[in-house]
């Protein structure tokens, strides 16, 4: 038997579903509920709001029966709207967001908290209806997802906040093709070994496979797949001839000069610097320094005014300043999760940057970019906060321009790559020490406050916020000072 979940592993990796039905050989235990898994439930929530009065099927994970017993009776009741209606025969196993009935028949309303109708979720819809097809009267399908052009003010209109589109054609379409699949599937399942699935970035994304350690096993930190900016194309052409490792590619395998560069330091063991780029870099920064770094969170459904959804938003930030001779000033800023955060974050930002001096970020972009939209959405500010751009330079020129490159980079010029390499035996600059490690659990950690009653767990993890992103820009300070033939204080 299979479920929408189940079936939507086998169309990512038949691996994966194999191995997810065979517990008894790789135990993985449960992963905490993401930040977009949580957004997702309460989209889903919000979305029951279309069909108001409808009866939910409340989820029981130790009692599937009494979920499907429960929507048979209330579609006997003569119910028209059920929330989550659960069924089960032979084969599948189907959960329904939403269930409408029109006149004689029913129609499936799948809600998602993308912005649009993707493949998959033509899939998801189509699953459910060829389960569901011969069991009563189906009408049509939509796709209910989230409309990025809303614009929240004051209260939430949840009939503007969705988009529904009907996908009946498409999912009739896709019924022969999701039958085939459905037979495949089942002699994947049965089979006493699991399939031969090229390992690939579907391993990585959209999330980290569950079962990578399985898959991945035999694979070493310096391996091809690490490789800056390799191809899949390449990564599987070398794969099949069965070079793993970085430092086995073939001599005559053509490189870029950053995948070159990777290697031959691999190879050496020795970091790699360029002076002339170090120092073209360091000599056009002009004091005081300030080492800067947003935090923000994208909320599915918009709390604040003028917020659509999947807008970033600033509720964070770290800020540490090196004067010129060498005193190292920390300022920072985080909001109240209950009210937007963005123009108390403008006021301090504007009091705590100094009037001059470059500002360092580490991928500029971000940071311009959340400037120009603050800019833009209060305008009073627009004219002190766009003067701050001409200051900004980007730490991770340098290293993208190969100006220093060190082996246990490893492909990588991420801050969370280059720091380690470079202090490796400091733990007050170790990502892992810290309870919130990087930007995702930033944005989950942040949206959780609102639901903490216990002002000390609150205050705990507001701390844990703050340690977080200090470290963000505290690195950048050690980084530059590795670059630089100054010595900070």
């Amino acid at each position: 038997m299979l479920s929408k979940s189940q079936f939507a592993k086998g169309l990512h990796c038949p691996k994966l579903l194999w191995l997810s039905k065979h517990p008894e050989v790789f135990h993985v235990e449960p992963q905490a509920a993401s930040n977009k898994i949580e957004a997702g439930n309460d989209v889903g929530r919000l979305a029951q709001q279309l069909f108001p009065n409808g009866h939910l099927v409340e989820f029981d994970v130790d009692n599937f029966q009494s979920m499907i017993d429960k929507t048979q009776s209330l579609m006997e009741d003569g119910v028209e709207v059920i929330y989550e209606a659960t069924f089960k025969n032979d084969k599948s196993f189907v959960m329904v967001d939403l269930l409408v009935k029109e006149g004689d028949s029913w129609s499936i309303y799948e809600v998602k908290s993308s912005t649009s109708v993707k493949e998959s979720h033509l899939y998801d819809v189509a699953f459910q209806w060829t389960a569901l097809k011969n069991h009563f009267s189906l009408k049509n399908c939509f796709v209910v997802h989230v409309n990025k052009q809303y614009v929240f003010e004051d209260v939430l209109d949840v009939v503007q906040l969705f988009n529904i589109e009907d996908v009946t054609e498409q999912v009739q379409i896709l019924q022969p093709e999701i039958q085939k699949q459905r037979e495949n599937f089942d002699s994947i399942i049965a089979s006493d070994k699991a399939p031969n699935v090229m390992l690939g970035k579907h391993c990585l994304k959209p999330n980290v496979c569950e079962y990578k350690a399985f898959c991945w096993h035999h694979i070493p930190e310096t391996s091809i797949f690490n490789l800056y900016k390799l191809s899949e194309k390449n990564k599987r052409k070398l794969y099949e001839q069965g070079v793993i490792d970085i430092v086995d590619i073939p001599s005559d395998f053509k490189l870029t000069p950053a995948q070159q560069l990777q290697v031959n330091t691999l190879k050496t063991g020795r970091t790699f610097v360029d002076h002339d780029i170090i120092n073209s870099f360091v000599s056009d920064l002009a004091y005081p320094l300030h080492f800067f770094d947003f935090e923000t969170f994208n909320d599915a459904v918009p709390r604040f005014n003028g917020l659509s959804p999947y807008k970033m938003v600033p509720f964070q930030y770290s800020l540490h300043i090196l004067y010129e001779d060498g005193k190292l000033v920390h300022k920072e800023f985080l909001g109240e999760e209950t009210s937007d955060p963005r123009e108390d974050l403008i006021n301090c930002m504007l009091n705590d940057f100094e009037t001059s001096g470059s500002i360092i970020v580490f991928y500029q972009t971000f940071e311009i970019n959340r400037i120009k939209e603050l800019a833009a959405d209060f305008p009073k500010y627009s004219d002190d906060l766009l003067s701050l751009l001409p200051r900004f330079t980007d730490l991770l020129i340098p290293f993208r321009d190969l100006g220093y490159y060190h082996p246990k980079f490893n492909g990588s010029f991420s801050i969370k790559s280059i720091l380690p390499a470079l202090y490796p035996d400091l733990p007050e600059l170790d990502y892992k020490n810290l309870s919130v490690q990087d930007g995702g659990d930033a944005m989950s950690s942040y949206a959780s406050l609102r639901r903490i009653e216990s002002d000390d767990v609150k205050n705990e993890l507001r701390q844990q916020l703050k340690a977080y992103c200090r470290l963000d820009t505290y690195a950048m300070v050690k980084i530059l000072e590795k670059l630089t033939p100054l010595r900070f204080i």
